[in-house]
């Protein structure tokens, strides 16, 4: 009977040893598979953000981005214009070796009415500005097209210096006679 009841206690405690390593395997177990399912997760977001861009899809992108631009546009088009005309001017041109006469008619195109309401206000120094930069120039400066394009791009920057409320979208030559 000793025999038996120490054969018993030998038992008990392998029973329990064997029941928590059996436990012990399965917490580990649940632990690999919970890591397998991280990972396999992981992957698949990170690999969804670095999506190789095909050729196909970057034209897909600039059509869109052309389409936009467009869209953009045609809405700028269709935005009221404002027309702002000044008397003519007519200058002496700065040659030395001749008398030279310029004669303008200019208009300035803005998009919003307080900019034109601006204008209006400003029309002694922007008469000033177009004055001072057409008697500053010589008949060769402005007899050509490529002169006339300076002239207006000139008169388009210093004008947008006098404003606050916006600037000029255009300056048109109505009449431009050099003599």
């Amino acid at each position: 009977m000793a025999e038996e009841a120490s054969g018993k206690d030998k038992n008990a405690p392998e029973s329990s040893a064997s029941g928590n390593n059996m436990l012990l395997m399965i917490i580990a177990g649940v632990a690999l598979l919970l890591l397998i399912i991280v990972g396999v997760l992981a992957f698949m977001l990170l690999s969804e953000e670095k999506e190789e861009v095909t050729p196909e899809m970057q034209k897909l992108q600039e059509i869109q981005n052309i389409q936009k631009a467009e869209a953009l546009a045609e809405a700028f088009k269709t935005e009221k214009a404002f027309f702002f005309s000044l008397d003519p001017f007519i200058v002496n041109l700065t040659d030395t070796d001749e008398k030279h006469y310029l004669k303008a008619v200019i208009e300035l195109e803005v998009r919003r009415e307080d900019i034109m309401k601006e204008l209006q206000s400003k029309t002694p120094q922007i008469r000033d500005t177009i004055l001072f930069v057409l008697t500053n120039k010589a008949y060769d400066e402005v007899n050509n097209n490529e002169g006339k394009s300076a002239v207006k791009h000139e008169l388009l920057v210093r004008i947008n210096q006098l404003l606050n409320t916006g600037g000029l979208e255009m300056v048109y030559l109505m009449d431009f006679v050099v003599q």
